[in-house]
């Protein structure tokens, strides 16, 4: 099957919906196209505009109740799913360069984006608008890509400047001591993988297997060449267990 109608330039990014009946394309002519299954065909039931330059990513929230799209005009926007209604809630403008990719948080309505602009922003939902809450620094050039792990308390990131970096969310604690957070957990970057690659890191994903005390993830790297790295359980620390991986 092959849907060739919707854009009229570069497909850039598809993504499905959790229900898995849904598609978001995202296309260099600044629009995303939105794809519905019904009997085996696919339709293009709405095409989202509003961005003034193309759009890079699209991602939807767990409960499919939120898709957020991002795009080389540097802004996120947040669009309400009502069936095959699309409304746009939020415009967010934190970034100063072209933003990457959007990924949301496995569980929360809390969504992360990346940019050019070599910074990882946090937003949630604040009385009944979206802002930008917390920004990972740390990368020295664009930041490619980023994904969530299961738990939602680990992101992994990967960049221009040849490295992975693993941020870990931790709580803050109340003065009180109840063990009750009184402010906003903080994110730390809490390892720096280098040396495996010698160009620019496009893609990053965590393996999908639900593992408590062992982690994997999978980097996508140019010219369809992989590493896998691994962090052991004991050691805490992550290394490579298959480096540069040809696809036949």
């Amino acid at each position: 099957m092959v849907l060739d109608e919707g854009h009229t330039r570069t497909v850039r990014s598809v993504f499905w919906s959790p229900c898995g009946k849904l598609i978001a394309a995202a296309s260099f002519d600044g629009t995303v196209s939105i794809w519905s299954r019904s009997s085996g065909e696919f339709e293009c039931v709405a095409t989202l505009e509003g961005h003034e330059n193309e759009v890079k990513s699209a991602s939807w929230n767990a409960g499919g109740t939120l898709l957020a799209t991002c795009s080389r005009d540097k802004s996120v926007w947040i669009w309400e799913v009502d069936e095959d209604d699309y409304e746009c809630a939020s415009v967010l403008n934190k970034h100063t360069q072209d933003v990457k990719k959007v990924a949301w948080h496995p569980h929360k309505e809390i969504l992360a984006s990346c940019s050019y602009d070599d910074t990882i922003n946090l937003y949630r939902e604040d009385d009944d608008d979206w802002c930008c809450y917390y920004t990972l620094r740390g990368h020295q050039s664009t930041v490619w890509s980023i994904a969530f792990d299961t738990t939602g308390d680990q992101i992994v990131s990967c960049s221009d400047d040849k490295t992975l970096k693993i941020w870990k969310c931790f709580p803050v604690e109340s003065s009180e001591g109840d063990g009750k957070s009184s402010k906003d957990p903080v994110w730390k970057c809490v390892s720096t993988l280098s040396g495996y690659h010698t160009r620019t890191i496009y893609d990053v994903d965590w393996y999908g297997c639900k593992i408590i005390d062992d982690a994997y993830c999978k980097v996508s790297f140019f010219y369809h060449k992989y590493t896998f790295l691994t962090r052991k359980r004991f050691t805490r620390k992550w290394y490579s267990t298959i480096q540069n991986l040809q696809e036949s």
